[in-house]
């Protein structure tokens, strides 16, 4: 339990709604409640709107909003209001790393196609010197929002050639167009 001393000054400044004390076992599915309880339109999204947030006690804070500007994906964010020192980085992916195993996500790296309906993300790249994680939702078969693999090309000559997703194609059927005419496929 911590007390007031100990807690962050971000946690301590901000609105009392916003401050998370309890577990972070259960603040991912009250973000997703949130987010989806305060959904904004798509235009908003696209202007910065529709985050629910939250502070923990120690200064983390951890957001989610719906993208309804991109098939109600849900977006979250991990930051820190201060980057850390040079030497402090690695202490800052532990944390993010604390997060995502707690929230059980799986963050993809753009080579790997989503294989479960929720739970597998797409970790966007950060900003340079800014301790902020940004990760988008996935559809099973997504490597990256909107993007896919040809799994075709992918077991013929190992190459990972990134196309456009196709919803009905799952995993196993996503396929280049050169793959989608041939015969053989």
């Amino acid at each position: 339990m911590t007390t007031k001393r100990e807690c962050h000054r971000d946690f301590l400044e901000a609105a009392p709604e916003n401050r998370w004390k309890g577990k972070l076992d259960v603040l991912f599915s009250e973000l997703v409640r949130r987010a989806r309880e305060h959904r904004k339109s798509a235009d908003e999204v696209r202007n910065g709107f529709g985050w629910s947030w939250v502070v923990l006690p120690g200064g983390a804070m951890v957001a989610m909003r719906v993208r309804s500007d991109d098939a109600d994906r849900l977006e979250l964010r991990i930051a820190r209001r201060d980057a850390p020192h040079p030497e402090a980085w690695g202490k800052w992916e532990n944390e993010v790393a604390v997060f995502l195993r707690q929230f059980c996500i799986e963050p993809l790296d753009g080579t790997t196609p989503a294989r479960i309906p929720t739970g597998a993300f797409y970790r966007l790249p950060s900003q340079e010197g800014k301790p902020v994680v940004t990760l988008t939702e996935l559809h099973i078969g997504e490597v990256a929002p909107g993007k896919a693999i040809c799994a075709r090309c992918l077991e013929k000559t190992g190459e990972l050639k990134v196309i456009d997703w196709w919803a009905p194609g799952g995993v196993s059927g996503q396929r280049c167009e050169p793959c989608a005419r041939s015969k053989s496929s």
